[in-house]
C-alpha cells in the first residue's frame, strides 16, 4: 500500500466520519459511526504495518547487497585480522 492511499484515508475519510459523529444524536447511529471509525483505524494500522514490513525487507536486501561488496575483515582474539 502506498503512502498516498494512507494519506487519503486520513485527510478525506476521517474528517467525514468526525463530522458525522458530531452531527448525530441517535445512539444506534453513533455506535455505527464509531464502528466505521474503528474500521478506518484498523485499516490504517494494517496498511502502516505492511509498509513497515516492506521497508524492513528493502533494508535487508540493501544491507545484504552492500555486505557482499564490502566485506569487513574480522580480528581473532590476538588482534590478527582474518580475511
Amino acid at each position: 500500500m502506498n503512502t498516498k492511499a494512507v494519506e487519503r484515508l486520513i485527510t478525506q475519510r476521517w474528517p467525514k466520519l468526525k463530522k458525522k459523529l458530531q452531527d448525530e444524536n441517535d445512539p444506534a447511529k453513533l455506535i455505527a459511526i464509531l464502528q466505521e471509525i474503528d474500521d478506518l483505524l484498523s485499516n490504517l494500522e494494517m496498511r502502516m504495518a505492511a509498509q513497515s514490513r516492506q521497508a524492513d525487507a528493502e533494508r535487508d536486501v540493501l544491507s545484504t547487497s552492500v555486505s557482499r561488496f564490502y566485506r569487513v575483515p574480522s580480528a581473532d582474539s590476538e588482534g590478527i585480522i582474518n580475511e
